[in-house]
C-alpha cells in the first residue's frame, strides 16, 4: 500500500469507525509490543542471582539483600520493585530469558542499540530493522492500517522504507494533533521533500482523529493506568488494541537506564514504573479479551558490568536477561545464567544469542515464516509459546 492509499484508508476509517473491524481483518492476529529499556538496563539487579556470594562481593552497596528478593527459584529472583509482575509469573505468562547477548560485544550506546535493532553481528552494519525485514514483500500488507506505532523514540526494529509507521512523540497529544491549515495549499508545493513531510504529517493527523473516533465508543478501562511515561504509552497501546485498529507492532520505550552513579534508588524507581505499567496493561487486556493476542518483549543495548563503580553505579556491560509476556507465552526461566566467576574483562559472557529470542517471537509468537537471519545459526528458543 502506497502513502496515497494509506491516507485514503485512514480517511475511510475516520468517516466510518464502526466498520473498522469488519473492513480490516488482519491475517496476523497478534500485536507485538516492543519495549526498549533505553540506556542499558542492569540485568543483575533486575533478575538477581541472590544465591551467588560473588554477587554480593562485587556489589557491596548495590546488591539487593536476599530477604528482599522476589525468589523465582533457588538461584534467581526479581528486584523487589517488580512485585506487580508476580501474578503474571504465577499464571505462567511471564518468561525470563537469561544471558542474552552476542559475540564481541560493543559498549557504545549508539552502536550496540543499532546491533540489537537490526539483528546484526558486532562488526556487521545493516540498514533496516529486524522486524521490518521479516515482513518485507508480504502479500497481506493492505490488511494493516499501520505496520508500526512508535511512541517517544525512533523506529528501531521497524526501520524500513516499505514500512507504514506512525510516530507519536507525545502519547498525550495523540487525539489532539490537528494541522489542517498546513495542508490547504499542499498541491502547489513544488519542493518534494517539504511535500513529503506535509503529507506524512497529514497522515498522522488523520490517523489520530480516526483513533479518537474509535475510542469514543470504548468503555472506560477497569484499571487506571499509572501517570508515568511508560504508563501513558501503554494506555495508548491498550486503547489502540481495544479499538481493533489493525496495527502490527507498537513500540514504546522506558528509561534512561544509564545508571553510572547513585543507581540504587533510580533503578528501583524505573523497575517499579515498568512493572506497574505492565501489570495494568495486562489486566486491561485480559479483562477485555485481548491478552491472548498480545506478545510483549523487552530489549536494551546492553547490560551493566558485574562490579559496581566508585560512584555507587554501574558502567556499560554486556549480557542481560529480558522478558517475554503474553497470554500464550509459556512462562518460566529460559537460557543459562552467566557465571559471575568466569568473566570477560569484568563483564558477563553471553549464553544465548539475542537473535534466538527474535526468532521465537517471529516464528512461534507471531506465526511469521520470514526470518531475517540464519535460522540454523540462531534457532528459536524451544517451547517459549503455547500456540500461535
Amino acid at each position: 500500500m502506497n502513502r496515497r492509499n494509506f491516507l485514503q484508508a485512514s480517511l475511510s476509517l475516520a468517516l466510518a469507525p464502526c466498520s473498522l473491524a469488519m473492513a480490516n481483518t488482519p491475517v496476523q492476529e497478534k500485536t507485538l509490543i516492543l519495549i526498549e529499556l533505553n540506556g542499558g538496563n542492569d540485568g543483575l539487579n533486575t533478575v538477581i542471582p541472590y544465591s551467588d556470594p560473588v554477587y554480593y562481593q562485587k556489589r557491596p552497596t548495590l546488591a539487593i539483600s536476599r530477604d528482599k528478593v522476589i525468589q523465582l527459584n533457588e538461584q534467581l529472583g526479581l528486584h523487589p520493585s517488580m512485585k506487580s509482575l508476580l501474578p503474571l509469573w504465577q499464571k505462567e505468562q511471564l518468561a525470563v530469558i537469561s544471558g542474552l547477548g552476542y559475540a564481541s560485544p560493543n559498549r557504545s550506546h549508539f552502536r550496540s542499540i543499532d546491533i540489537w535493532e537490526t539483528a546484526s553481528d558486532s562488526h556487521e552494519y545493516l540498514e533496516y530493522g529486524w522486524y521490518a525485514r521479516s515482513i518485507k514483500n508480504r502479500k497481506d500488507q493492505d490488511k494493516w492500517l499501520a505496520d508500526g506505532i512508535i511512541l517517544r523514540r525512533g523506529e528501531g526494529p521497524l526501520r524500513g522504507n516499505w514500512m507504514k509507521n506512525i510516530s507519536i512523540r507525545d502519547p498525550r497529544q495523540l487525539p489532539k494533533r490537528n494541522h489542517n491549515n498546513h495542508y490547504q495549499n499542499q498541491r502547489t508545493i513544488k519542493n518534494p521533500a517539504l511535500a513529503h513531510i506535509l503529507e506524512t504529517r497529514k497522515t498522522v493527523d488523520v490517523f489520530s482523529r480516526a483513533i479518537k473516533d474509535q475510542l469514543k465508543s470504548l468503555p472506560t478501562p477497569s484499571s487506571n493506568f499509572p501517570k508515568t511515561n511508560i504508563g501513558q504509552q501503554l494506555q495508548v497501546a491498550a486503547n489502540i488494541i481495544r479499538s481493533e485498529i489493525p496495527v502490527r507492532v507498537i513500540k514504546i520505550s522506558h528509561g534512561s537506564f544509564d545508571t553510572h552513579a547513585n543507581q540504587k534508588s533510580k533503578h528501583a524507581r524505573l523497575l517499579l514504573q515498568f512493572s506497574e505499567a505492565i501489570s495494568h496493561f495486562s489486566h486491561v487486556m485480559n479483562t477485555t479479551g485481548y491478552w491472548d493476542k498480545i506478545v510483549m518483549m523487552t530489549y536494551s543495548e546492553f547490560g551493566r558490568r558485574v562490579a559496581e563503580n566508585g560512584s555507587k553505579g554501574t558502567d556499560h556491560g554486556t549480557a542481560a536477561p529480558h522478558f517475554v509476556m503474553g497470554g500464550n507465552v509459556r512462562g518460566g526461566l529460559y537460557g543459562q545464567q552467566p557465571s559471575l566467576k568466569h568473566l570477560d574483562n569484568g563483564d558477563l559472557i553471553y549464553t544465548t544469542d539475542y537473535r534466538q529470542m527474535y526468532h521465537s517471537i517471529l516464528k512461534d509468537g507471531l506465526g511469521l515464516l520470514q526470518i531475517p537471519f540464519s535460522q540454523k545459526q540462531y534457532p528459536a528458543i524451544p517451547d517459549l509459546f503455547r500456540q500461535v
